[in-house]
């Protein structure tokens, strides 16, 4: 796949997938598989028994992928800059990936990375740690960052690193 050829930029520079939006679908006829890969901390690697299912799907003859839409995300508690890169990294890697089970060019729909802030503030919703949305982003990350409270937010962070493929056929 031609990575930086056949997606649209969301960003002036080519290396760099950030969107600061959610992506809408349209609604159409078309048939697609959504999957989900969860990364771990600081990685941008998966395992074969993570990508198992893509590549069973991309292989089998029946069904030809007309198009593809990634999304890339880090958890929240990184530094903003090394995020950007790290969601960049696993948003290649899933292309990478599915690149490799595929002959024909796929078009690539769209690549979308973002830091999970939503996903983080309705997780502490219910939570002691609901006072943390009245704080600034640096402040939160230093928070998450610190030795003694790390721990108790690694279930919260731990289900934000992850990239999801829609494959449409």
């Amino acid at each position: 796949i031609d990575i930086y050829n056949s997606f649209r930029v969301w960003k002036s520079s080519p290396f760099t997938f950030n969107v600061q939006k959610s992506y809408d679908p349209k609604i159409s006829q078309e048939k697609y598989n959504v999957y989900t890969v969860y990364f771990d901390k600081n990685s941008s690697v998966t395992t074969s028994k993570d990508t198992e299912d893509i590549a069973s799907r991309l292989r089998d003859e029946r069904y030809k992928i007309n198009r593809i839409w990634v999304e890339g995300y880090a958890s929240v508690e990184g530094d903003s800059v090394l995020n950007e890169k790290l969601m960049n990294a696993r948003a290649r890697n899933i292309l990478a990936i599915i690149s490799a089970y595929q002959r024909d060019t796929i078009p690539l729909d769209s690549v979308i990375v973002n830091e999970q802030w939503e996903m983080f503030f309705r997780q502490i919703e219910s939570t002691p740690y609901n006072y943390l949305k009245t704080l600034s982003r640096d402040s939160i990350r230093a928070i998450l960052r610190n030795d003694y409270t790390e721990a108790k937010f690694e279930k919260y962070l731990k289900t934000q690193r992850y990239a999801r493929i829609h494959l449409y056929y």
